[in-house]
């Protein structure tokens, strides 16, 4: 079966792209056509090696990281600008930098290769914040420590971790004063029974979540965390922040060991030499978006059909490019992909979704390949290896009294109806694009999937044994979660994964000080957000919601302050 690109994949192959990754230069792809996009630019200080550390040799495959660009001649510079900070990239964490430092007195430049600031998702990771002690939320942090180590393996900055989970609280209790004054309300989030009482880390979840606006998506299709970084950017502006988009960062400026001084960034009208005094904050996102990073660090996300974090070609690496030209290291640790089974990335009805749908799952072999209850992002991380990264729901004519049982609510996460003539009719059309396939027999079924049908009539037969006896065998699934598949007609569901984000970024010390690859920090030179390395290893973890923007936040604000006073954290 062939795999379809969808919309977003395509665009980000499309225009020479796969040219630009085969020549090393993905990372210099941006969303905006300016005049050094794609152009090699840079000072060439720094470590040229591997990305384990070693020299490249003449006849190696050179990565765009292992190759640092050529500098570009003074007489290309049209402007220089002066400041105390300057921010690469305003995402949440940049935007947030910026008005942090802005507020605190300093000159401060924020510089972005696309036409707008860029927010997604609905949830703030917080801990202990005035809204949720309102809500009478509290928060184990010990055990909330342990399980993250757990989780993680250990293979995280701690330091890093402690830093959020201690500070996020009074930081976010700044912005939610100041937003709510401004009239954007600030709630705590909610969680599934489930997932607030399990005792184990890989489903477990913490009530860290707030949300800023009444939806988690407005009418116009904008989530609240896009609300809230709106509001922020105003104030950043309001606050004395000089915001510059479509000013695309090609090159950070460092003499051999030295501090990082600055960079240059390509604009519509030319180059622009931008001088920070007391440093340069690295905001650019991370690396969904490069295909020669994602097959370097992020072997299966590179596997999907499609990215859906925005913007599209927003996080292309480009602070890792620039980071590592002038001697950075990248994170040691494996990176985090963030990616859930998703009805936009080519996934049938009612399949398995990590929300509360187990229907029995095989791969093209016919075979069990995971535990059907797993969450959203574990179902996805057992999927993308296999056989075309997709996997099947396999289910039968029960299936409308079976899912009530699952999901008594009789609702799905979108809050629609699970049952209803509206879903009946979408079989019909998922049938037809051949997201799912029915059949009145296992045989035909398998044929219609393109799996070896023996192989898959053997592995009902098995399921079916363990839903009658209650004991799965394979993979220990809760009897009352297993629902025999024995009454045609037979349904199968097609399950494919829809990557948010991968989260690796450059190698910092726990005060987000970019390091080289022996952890040295290297002077004037920090990440946040995205691109900040070492918090994030395996897969997001689900176990504390919103991390990732409660990350960008926290170190944003606590980082621009710092930098604006010339200190550190």
């Amino acid at each position: 079966m062939d795999k379809k690109l969808t919309m977003d994949r395509r665009g980000f192959l499309a225009g020479g792209a796969t040219a630009l990754a085969a020549a090393g230069l993905m990372g210099l792809a941006g969303c905006a056509g300016n005049p050094g996009s794609g152009s090699a630019t840079g000072n060439g200080s720094g470590s040229n090696g591997s990305a384990n550390g070693n020299a490249v040799s003449s006849d190696a495959v050179v990565n765009s990281w292992q190759n640092p660009p050529a500098p570009i001649p003074a007489d290309q510079i049209v402007e220089t600008v002066d400041c105390d900070v300057l921010i690469i990239g305003a995402g949440t964490a940049g935007v947030v930098a910026a008005q942090s430092a802005a507020e605190a007195g300093a000159n401060t430049v924020l510089i972005e290769k696309c036409a707008e600031f860029s927010a997604r998702g609905h949830d703030v990771g917080v801990v202990d914040c005035k809204v949720q002690r309102d809500s009478g939320v509290t928060i184990d942090k010990a055990l909330m420590r342990e399980y993250y180590c757990q989780i993680t393996c250990n293979k995280t900055d701690m330091g890093l971790f402690n830093i959020w989970m201690n500070k996020s609280g009074e930081v976010m209790d700044y912005y939610i004063d100041r937003l709510t004054a401004d009239g954007l309300p600030c709630n705590a989030g909610s969680l599934g029974e489930a997932a607030a009482k399990s005792t184990n880390p890989c489903t477990k979840e913490f009530p860290t979540a707030i949300q800023f606006g009444m939806e988690q998506k407005t009418a116009d299709g904008e989530y609240t965390n896009h609300l809230m970084v709106r509001y922020i950017e105003g104030y950043a502006r309001e606050d004395g922040a000089d915001i510059r988009y479509n000013t695309k960062a090609e090159q950070l400026i460092r003499e051999g060991d030295g501090p990082v001084t600055g960079c240059i960034a390509s604009t519509d009208n030319g180059y622009v030499h931008f001088n920070a005094k007391n440093g340069v904050i690295i905001a650019t996102g991370g690396i969904t978006q490069n295909e020669q990073m994602l097959r370097m660090w992020a072997p299966p996300a590179a596997q999907t059909d499609q990215i859906l974090y925005t913007p599209i070609d927003g996080n292309t690496g480009d602070g890792l490019n620039m980071g590592m030209w002038i001697g950075a290291g990248h994170q040691k640790t494996n990176q985090a992909t963030m990616a859930l089974p998703s009805s936009a990335a080519a996934g049938g009805q009612l399949s398995d979704d990590g929300r509360g749908i187990t229907w029995m799952t095989v791969n093209l072999n016919g075979e069990r390949y995971v535990k059907e209850n797993s969450p959203g992002p574990n179902l996805c991380h057992a999927t993308l290896p296999q056989p075309a990264s997709e996997g099947w729901s396999i289910f039968d004519a029960n299936w409308e009294t079976n899912i009530l049982k699952m999901m008594p609510s009789g609702k799905d996460f979108r809050g629609e109806d699970l049952v209803s003539d509206k879903r009946k009719a979408s079989f019909e059309e998922d049938t037809k694009k051949g997201l799912m396939y029915k059949a009145d027999t296992l045989e035909g079924l398998a044929e219609a999937m393109g799996m070896p049908a023996e192989a898959f009539k053997a592995q009902v037969d098995r399921y079916n044994g363990y839903c009658a006896s209650g004991n799965d065998e394979e993979f220990s699934m809760p009897a009352e979660q297993l629902f025999a598949i024995d009454t045609p007609p037979f349904y199968a569901s097609r399950n494919r994964c829809g990557v948010l984000v991968v989260m690796y970024g450059l190698n910092v010390n726990a005060k987000s000080q970019v390091c080289n690859q022996n952890d040295v920090a290297i002077p004037g030179l920090y990440a946040i957000g995205n691109a900040q390395g070492n918090f994030v290893t395996d897969s997001y973890p689900i176990l504390i919601p919103g991390i990732s923007h409660g990350r960008c936040v926290t170190f944003g604000r606590l980082l621009g302050q710092a930098l604006a006073k010339g200190e550190t954290l």
